[in-house]
C-alpha cells in the first residue's frame, strides 16, 4: 500500500531533509529600493522598456 509518506510534498520538504536551514531574513520581501511603486503593472513597465529598446536599436529585436 502507497501512503503519503512516501513521497515528498515538495523540493523545500527535501531541502530541509538535506539540511537546508533559511535564515528568517531571507523570507522578507526586498528592500524599498528594489520594489515598483504601488499600482504599477511591471509586465507593461517591461514591455515598455522593451519597446523603447527597439525603437532605439532601429527595431530589430
Amino acid at each position: 500500500m502507497i501512503t503519503a509518506g512516501d513521497y515528498r510534498t515538495s523540493r523545500l520538504d527535501d531541502a530541509i531533509d538535506r539540511g537546508f536551514d533559511p535564515h528568517p531574513d531571507d523570507m522578507l520581501p526586498p528592500p524599498a529600493h528594489l520594489r515598483s511603486p504601488a499600482g504599477v503593472d511591471v509586465l507593461a513597465a517591461f514591455a515598455a522598456d522593451v519597446e523603447a529598446a527597439r525603437a532605439q536599436s532601429g527595431g530589430a529585436a
